[in-house]
């Protein structure tokens, strides 16, 4: 093919070269590396053409998905100084950046970012070595269907915010319709990675490494994933961040979750003993449909999540919410904390949960995690354990759990109803215990866990469907009354399924002893005891058999 012109490009309709659009002695300065000669405006020259140039041939669907050809930029081997953001126009923008040979951008306004993407759309950045600055690349746009973004092959290093910022301004939902792929990149020394805000971000086959010599401020995250898919795959994190005390700024995380999180084959690594891997802010789905809240899956990574000393040390602490599913499988590397925390949730777990499941009642929680590396009682706080998918509301085998007490039935009469259980216990050499042969000792001290059931014949006379299914959770903790240690009985509704004609049941649970009054105080460790369960409020559901029953969790 014949020569049309001479430059860089060479080619008529050739990718655009940067340096078509620079003078000899800013070439002369990329090439020889020196940073000392201003390029900023010669390298906007080139985004302006490419943008101007770019051809959209056609939209369709109601949310846009329009096509066109794309421009490419060439940016050759050298160092390139700039200082202001270079914005790539186009509404949207379809314009691609490559560097074939690793071109080194330094940004030396630190008030500035790198690349600016106003209404991002088809785009790909690749190749390029990003130095300074406050992103090096922003990225945002409309909710426009089929929009994808590729960042590879690139190198970030010494932002003082997120390296790449996707859609940065509440309520992130820019971008929700599209989809960001980041691979094969570098990040060190940036205050922090990844803002995410697509229906999908993937980051796959990336190195990110944070220490206590960059700017990563106190209480951030190295990435927030503020809406969708976040998928992190053989992402190969280094915290060298500093231990407790010794320059480690406070309350620092790989993640902030803020929709679901999908993480496979990652190393959160070791170094300094780890920090704590997702700070969630996500809860149960609040509408249709029900299984669509907070996602937490961590599968075959090395989750360090130390150090002990500090209060966040665990793989998730809860912030505000507890997500809706939680899977933790076949990992490695756990430092000695417990898996979840949620006591930040708020002091009264208990009121959470109850509150939750009263607002919420079709959304369920359920968790998964594998007994691999700690003792089974640092996977989940005790309010916790029972949403595990070994836990679920059927577990009646004895692998899992045993049947304490009695089982009592009845049928309801034809007013309302209240149904009491008591079941016998008392105390022991320490140990509260149930004298239900073949159950001793049942463990009712500080602790404990037990599932309650009360359920529905549905095969019994006039009963058209399941009504007034109840189940719920007791807990026993230890607590404090007038300096003195006491057992403290709670109960939490985990079900309170009613048919069109029914309302929820009201429940109680009470320490009793033989013969006496029901109170809240601690059996006294001389006399015999009870715990007695009330169901109160039982609606109007004449001839339904009823049958009422205490599991205790294993």
């Amino acid at each position: 093919m014949a020569l049309t012109k001479v430059t860089y490009s060479m080619i008529q309709g050739a990718s655009l070269n940067v340096f078509d659009y620079m003078t000899a002695a800013q070439i002369a300065d990329v090439q020889a590396g020196t940073l000392a000669v201003d390029v900023t405006a010669a390298i906007q020259a080139a985004v302006d053409y490419a943008t101007s140039t770019q051809l959209v041939t056609n939209t369709t669907g109601a949310a846009g998905r329009p096509k066109a050809s794309i421009s490419n930029i060439i940016f050759p081997k050298g160092k390139y100084l700039i200082s202001d953001a270079i914005t790539f126009a186009g509404t949207p923008t379809y314009v691609n950046v490559f560097s074939f040979d690793n071109a080194y951008i330094s940004q030396s306004n630190a008030a500035k970012s790198t690349f600016i993407y106003p209404d991002a759309y088809i785009n790909r950045i690749q190749g390029i070595y990003f130095n300074g600055g406050v992103s090096s690349i922003r990225i945002s746009g409309t909710n426009r269907d089929a929009g994808r973004i590729i960042i590879s092959d690139c190198d970030f290093e010494k932002t003082t915010s997120f390296a790449i910022n996707v859609f940065d301004t509440s309520p992130y939902t820019g971008l929700q319709s599209a989809t960001v792929h980041i691979w094969d990149c570098r990040v060190i020394n940036c205050a922090q990675f990844l803002r995410a805000s697509s229906d999908d971000t993937w980051v796959n086959n990336t190195w990110v490494e944070v220490d206590n010599t960059s700017t990563m401020a106190a209480n951030t995250a190295v990435i927030e994933n503020r809406a969708g898919v976040l998928h992190l795959d053989k992402l190969e994190g280094i915290p060298a961040i500093g231990t407790s005390g010794a320059g480690r700024p406070v309350g620092v995380r790989w993640i902030d979750n803020y929709g679901k999180i999908v993480a496979d084959g990652c190393r959160f690594g070791g170094e300094d003993a780890g920090i704590p891997i997702v700070y969630n802010y996500i809860g149960v789905s609040q509408t249709s449909p029900y299984n669509d809240g907070g996602s937490i899956i961590i599968r075959n990574s090395q989750i360090p999540s130390g150090p002990t000393a500090q209060a966040d040390s665990c793989v998730i602490y809860c912030a505000t919410q507890i997500p809706q599913y939680i899977t933790i499988k076949d990992c490695y590397g756990q430092s000695s904390t417990p898996m979840v925390i949620a006591s930040a949730v708020q002091p009264n777990l208990i009121a959470y949960l109850a509150a939750q499941t009263s607002a919420y009642p079709y959304s369920r929680r359920i968790f998964q995690i594998e007994p691999n590396m700690v003792a089974p009682n640092a996977y989940l706080p005790v309010e916790l354990q029972p949403y595990t998918v070994q836990n679920t509301f059927a577990s009646t085998q004895l692998n899992t759990s045993q049947v304490l007490g009695q089982s009592i039935t009845g049928t309801y009469s034809s007013g309302a109803s209240t149904v009491t259980f008591d079941t016998y216990i008392a105390y022991n050499t320490g140990t509260y215990y149930s004298y239900i042969t073949g159950y001793s000792p049942a463990g009712y001290g500080n602790g404990s866990v037990y599932e309650m059931y009360l359920s529905i014949d549905p095969n019994a006379p006039s009963t058209a469907s399941y009504r007034n299914i109840l189940a719920g959770l007791i807990i026993v903790d230890t607590g404090f009354a007038g300096g003195a240690i006491k057992q403290e009985i709670s109960y939490v509704p985990l079900a309170n399924v009613t048919g069109t004609a029914s309302t929820p049941s009201t429940v109680a649970v009470y320490f009793k002893t033989a013969g006496g009054s029901t109170a809240t105080t601690s059996p006294d460790g001389t006399t015999t005891n009870w715990i007695q369960i009330v169901i109160g409020s039982v609606n109007n559901d004449p001839g339904v058999q009823y049958t009422m029953r205490l599991v205790k969790k294993l």
